[in-house]
């Protein structure tokens, strides 16, 4: 009974020691929902690799864990796609639109454009659902078409109802293979349903600048579409996760934190042609985006300015908490 006790003791003494530099036992967060914690403000870099575009964002966050409510974005009910496409729908489109005309520095034998390919009906047309299929298995040959193929698509609804989609891709493909390949699904499907075949004939065009291009095509609201409303494949995806650092400080002002950002933004994004800053409306937290960086100015803001600043990464904070927690419960 006393070994138990002095264990109990010692696993309390744990928690308690834990819970004190913001850290959990056991995966499980064991502070009271009466205990005032200090805030952390997190300084986030975030650059991708294809193409060289950086987001600098802050946000305020406590130690203490709180419960996501589930807010009701409108984004689907059921399977039925709602007022068109979400604004974080239209930006994981251009962005995507930006990686994909990025590609051809990356990968050999491709162009300094996208291919943008249109796939319409005739005068009968399927279901949204129907349509689905169709575009799926034409996917599917375009895949098998180029290696490594990447691309996204979008879709959208013609006065008549009838649904059509809007596919990018690095890739160039001929356009009698696309008129053979997109007839001869709708030809199935018109067979199928007694329909008399017409002959459909798909739209290639080049693009540059896509990601401003595509953009034409996502004001569009009120289009209730049936499934999703766009796609990217996983290998696009992919390339278009950032690569991300992140810094720390606690218990700044609001005023204080943006002098920060302010000074972090004005060195990395040096001469730079394209750079937008903005305050969030909900945060007040400053915030920029730039089509590039300065690598010099931004290493040696991360070595030498970022400490002045008594700023430190999420490693560094980490470590540092480890070893307060080691001293508490020795």
């Amino acid at each position: 009974m006393a070994a138990t006790s002095k264990l109990y003791e010692k696993r309390q003494k744990q928690k308690k020691a834990l819970a004190s530099v913001g850290l959990s036992y056991c995966l499980q967060s064991h502070r009271k929902e009466d205990q005032k914690y200090t805030h952390r403000q997190h300084f986030t870099i975030s650059q991708n690799e294809y193409t060289g575009e950086i987001k600098v964002s802050v946000k305020s966050a406590s130690l203490h864990t709180k419960q996501k409510n589930d807010h009701d974005r409108g984004k689907r009910s059921g399977k039925l796609f709602i007022e068109g496409l979400t604004p974080s729908a239209k930006h994981k489109i251009q962005k995507g639109s930006r990686v994909l005309e990025s590609v051809h520095k990356h990968e050999k034998g491709l162009k300094a454009y996208c291919s943008m390919i249109t796939l319409t009906y005739g005068k009968d047309f399927p279901t949204d659902h129907e349509s689905k299929k169709h575009l799926d298995t034409f996917l599917k040959r375009l895949r098998r078409l180029h290696k490594d193929c990447k691309y996204l698509w979008v879709a959208e609804k013609q006065k008549r109802g009838a649904i059509h989609y809007h596919i990018l891709t690095p890739y160039y493909t001929k356009k009698e293979w696309l008129n053979s390949a997109w007839d001869e699904i709708v030809q199935n499907w018109q067979s199928e349903k007694g329909y008399t075949h017409q002959q459909v004939r798909p739209n290639v065009i080049k693009v540059f600048q896509a990601g401003s291009y595509l953009a034409k095509y996502l004001q569009k609201e009120g289009q209730n579409i049936g499934g999703n409303g766009y796609g990217i494949d996983q290998k696009t995806r992919n390339l278009m996760k950032d690569q991300s650092v992140t810094m720390l400080h606690h218990d700044l002002t609001k005023d204080q934190v943006n002098e920060i950002a302010e000074k972090l933004i004005t060195d990395i994004t040096k001469d730079q042609d394209k750079t937008y800053t903005w305050k969030s409306k909900y945060t007040g937290y400053m915030g920029a985006w730039s089509s590039g960086v300065n690598y010099f100015s931004f290493n040696e803001w991360l070595d030498y300015t970022r400490h002045e600043y008594s700023l430190a990464t999420i490693k560094e904070h980490t470590e540092k908490r480890i070893e307060i927690y080691k001293g508490l419960i020795e």
